[in-house]
């Protein structure tokens, strides 16, 4: 079924996604004009970063030679390490489920090497590792260069790594969307805002991986310094003059990696919406959009508002929303469909968002979606958005 010179091409590290989305009717692919894929290979393994890819895991491991790793969303779906077909490929991912009790990425990952599972699974059958990632953030960074370095890291399970420090910062920002909920002046978590400040730089992505390494590598040795983190923002009615502020939540825009800490801190509103990105593809406009609680006993009703937005997508992008590529949430933090993005407007989405809390209250959920749906999306739709 596969052509063989192409499988090599894959054990070298050649990678076209174009290409094995042709040949092998891959409809989970999605790449745009600016994707472009980085490769770098350490000693001990190879990273692969491929932005906005986001495979199911038969078609990864159909794609990927063996000993390849996805992370932190590469493959849709929960942390797999034991497949009954092929125990030759890993998932390892925190992002459904109950967000508060799932391990992030990099801790998972940091548990598998330290317990001695990458070498069972690696290193006894002579495999080099080859991980993937589709965004750049702190856990999807630390969680590669873990994998890049994993053999440091196995050779002494019992040795109390300094990496475990930062590694266990960035999971209680991860398991909290984002939040970081300790002391600001924390020496790791300043630590670590340094280590991923080039992440923010503007430079190309492989250059962005490789300072970030560096500073990992600076922090294991000593050498690590202190930055206070960036909490700028705007909020969205400083962007856009027609668009008022909501009483349920913090419309924000130009969010920087700490800006939810902040809003956390102020006590005022207890959930966000964050216009990420505007994306201009072929004469169109398309919006990352985040979604998420502040605090975890909110009522805000993220999931219920993810529903309404994809129903509201498909006005848009009827035959583009599907099971892979939609809005979706897990109990505190969700976003719009990861491969195509968002085609919802800023001002439709904060009114649709306004309108289903105001509207909806105690009804059944079932039942409130199909009434809102029936009498308000399209409307809000229209008037918000001319083309449709």
């Amino acid at each position: 079924m596969f052509k063989e010179n192409l499988i090599q091409n894959l054990k070298n590290k050649f990678f076209n996604f174009t290409k094995l989305k042709n040949i092998y009717n891959v409809k989970d692919i999605y790449l745009n004009d600016k994707s472009s894929v980085v490769t770098i290979k350490s000693n001990d393994a190879t990273i692969v970063f491929v932005p906005n890819v986001s495979l199911l895991w038969d078609n990864f491991k159909k794609m990927m030679p063996k000993g390849s790793i996805a992370l932190d969303g590469f493959v849709k779906g929960k942390t797999i390490i034991l497949d009954s077909e092929n125990s030759n490929y890993l998932n390892f991912d925190h992002h459904e489920g109950n967000r508060n009790l799932i391990k992030c990425t990099c801790s998972q990952v940091f548990f598998f090497i330290t317990t001695n599972l990458f070498k069972e699974r690696f290193s006894q059958n002579n495999l080099s590792p080859t991980s993937y990632i589709n965004h750049l953030d702190g856990d999807s960074v630390l969680s590669s260069y873990l994998v890049a370095n994993y053999k440091k890291y196995e050779q002494d399970t019992n040795k109390n790594f300094p990496i475990k420090e930062i590694i266990d910062i960035e999971d209680s920002i991860d398991r909290s969307g984002g939040i970081y909920k300790g002391d600001l002046n924390n020496k790791y978590f300043l630590n670590l805002n340094w280590c991923l400040e080039p992440l923010e730089k503007d430079i190309p992505n492989d250059q962005k991986i490789l300072e970030v390494f560096k500073r990992f590598e600076d922090f294991e040795n000593g050498k690590a310094k202190e930055l206070k983190p960036n909490y700028n923002f705007k909020f969205i009615n400083q962007e856009y003059k027609n668009i008022s502020e909501s009483d349920y939540f913090h419309f924000i825009t130009k969010e920087s990696p700490f800006t939810r800490s902040y809003l956390y801190n102020q006590k005022s509103k207890d959930a966000f919406i964050s216009l990420k990105e505007i994306h201009k593809l072929n004469n169109d406009t398309f919006y990352t959009y985040s979604i998420g609680k502040l605090r975890e006993n909110s009522k805000f009703p993220i999931k219920d508002l993810i529903n309404v937005f994809n129903k509201a997508e498909k006005y848009f992008q009827k035959n583009k929303i599907s099971e892979n590529n939609q809005w979706g949430a897990n109990n505190i933090i969700g976003g719009s469909p990861y491969k195509t993005h968002s085609k919802i407007p800023p001002l439709a989405l904060k009114t649709l968002a306004d309108t289903y809390i105001r509207v909806t209250n105690d009804e059944n959920n079932e039942k409130q979606l199909k009434k809102f749906e029936d009498n308000y999306i399209y409307p809000i739709i229209k008037a918000s958005y001319k083309e449709i």
